[in-house]
């Protein structure tokens, strides 16, 4: 009898033991997301506000039982290396970043490109033909829209026309080159611009110098790697029908009131989706 109760004992710690270590097993879905830093839409992984694109990311798909990973890489690598599979998605991509990338119906954030100048310059921007006279300090694979970006390719290789920067620190580096009057003006999202100059006590050093008018390339999306369509249109999906739902339930007010911005729904240079 005793001699039962002992074994009775060991397949019980044994069995229990096999179940632990299944758990252990047993892996969480996770999707990988990447960007360059674009506070506030993506910011520093470390800070408490990691950018309200990620802070929508990350509650969408955690309603799903999936986890979200978030890393900085620049951005003409991250769109490279998430198109062979190596991410998941890319963060605040415009159709035009990566028209081959699986986008889902509603996007996750709003932009409006800015010029931006030296303080004191006289330029302002006047439309494509007003770009012909001035170096314009720009960031390799971003998309701003169609008329700019033929205008971009087209002169590319013409450095009295187009400087174009790359890496996670790109946005610093065109700043840095227009305070030294390497370039004449830069162009970048305003929010973008904002949180910059605020966070590097750059106010009254640069001026506004007009914007593109509003365009579909506005809208900005976490966009999912073409390399597995079937999953990417899974994950598009659910982004997109999560992101209607806190819309409605106001859950993305309480996101967007953390960084002091306002639904891109009701602004009023807000082109139509479609």
């Amino acid at each position: 009898m005793h001699k039962l109760i002992i074994f009775f004992a060991f397949i019980c710690t044994f069995s229990s033991s096999s179940y632990a270590d299944n758990k252990v097993v047993e892996k969480k879905e996770t999707i990988t997301i990447v960007a360059d830093t674009w506070c506030p839409y993506n910011c520093n992984p470390k800070s408490p506000h990691t950018g309200f694109m990620v802070d929508i990311a990350k509650q969408v798909f955690a309603k799903h039982s999936i986890d979200v990973v978030y890393s900085i890489v620049p951005w003409d690598r991250a769109i490279a290396e998430t198109r062979k599979g190596l991410h998941t998605a890319i963060i605040g991509a415009a159709h035009g970043d990566a028209p081959d990338f699986i986008f889902p119906d509603t996007p996750q954030g709003f932009l409006q490109n800015h010029f931006y100048v030296k303080k004191d310059s006289k330029w302002r921007f006047g439309g494509i033909n007003s770009l012909k006279d001035i170096i314009l300090g720009t960031i390799a694979d971003y998309s701003y829209n169609v008329e700019l970006d033929a205008y971009i390719k087209k002169y590319k290789l013409d450095p009295k026309r187009i400087a174009m920067m790359a890496g996670d620190n790109a946005l610093g580096i065109n700043l840095s080159k227009l305070k030294r009057d390497k370039i004449d003006a830069t162009i970048e999202a305003k929010y973008v611009m904002d949180y910059y100059v605020s966070q590097n006590n750059m106010r009254g050093e640069i001026e506004d110098a007009g914007t593109l008018p509003p365009s579909k390339e506005d809208f900005l999306y976490i966009a999912f790697s073409p390399n597995d369509k079937k999953l990417a249109r899974k994950y598009a999906a659910i982004l997109a029908k999560e992101t209607k739902n806190m819309r409605a339930n106001g859950e993305l007010k309480k996101i967007l009131d953390i960084y002091g911005l306002e639904d891109w729904e009701k602004s009023p240079d807000k082109p139509k989706e479609k």
